[in-house]
């Protein structure tokens, strides 16, 4: 993304001063269209990334208080350690059962899109250089997301996609565990 803003710059700077004085205003506007469409496309996938993952974790939490009130807890999400999906992750399989091995593969896609989310929300998308950084993996193993050679992470257009099919199969198969769940305290209820 930013290396297509570079161009689109330098072949700014170069039409304006090929251009005649009464021209530039409208070589202005179009620089400022091309702009809107080569840069939009790239926010508008990490805004989509970005909400999926707030509706994702939003979910969770909602979850564990309704499993909390159901189990009649004194425990919440928010009396454990940690932070977003992890202490969802936590509060749910402590608290209430749930077998996340059922979920493995959609839980680290999951888990991926979080490095990616927070790397897009806290440093503008900029990966960090330390080799030891986890983002590096994530992009060597995700052919849709990219390193830029400013650093710059590039968010692929099937990535949403892919991002939401996960999600499917992550509510689906949660979905069941919490059904199983229910079924199993339901049975525990019964022989009392």
């Amino acid at each position: 993304m930013e290396r297509a803003g570079k161009k689109l710059h330098k072949d700014y700077e170069k039409k304006i001063q090929d251009s005649p004085e009464n021209s530039r205003e409208e070589v202005f506007h179009k620089y400022v269209w091309e702009q809107y469409q080569t840069l939009t496309p790239e926010f508008h996938r990490e805004s989509l990334l970005i909400s999926l993952y707030n509706f994702l974790e939003n979910q969770l939490n909602t979850l564990c208080e309704k499993l909390a009130v159901s189990v009649d807890s004194r425990i919440e999400l928010k009396d454990l350690n940690g932070k977003g999906i992890e202490r969802a992750k936590l509060y749910l399989t402590k608290m209430v059962g749930i077998d996340f091995n059922r979920f493995e593969g959609e839980w680290s896609y999951i888990q991926d899109i979080n490095k990616v989310r927070n790397c897009i929300v806290h440093n503008g998308g900029k990966i960090s250089s330390d080799p030891n950084n986890k983002l590096h993996e994530v992009t060597r193993k995700n052919s849709k997301l990219t390193k830029t050679e400013t650093g710059y992470l590039s968010v692929g257009s099937d990535l949403i996609e892919d991002f939401i099919t996960t999600l499917l199969e992550f509510f689906e198969k949660l979905e069941a565990e919490v059904e199983r769940y229910g079924t199993i305290k339901s049975a525990g209820d019964s022989l009392e």
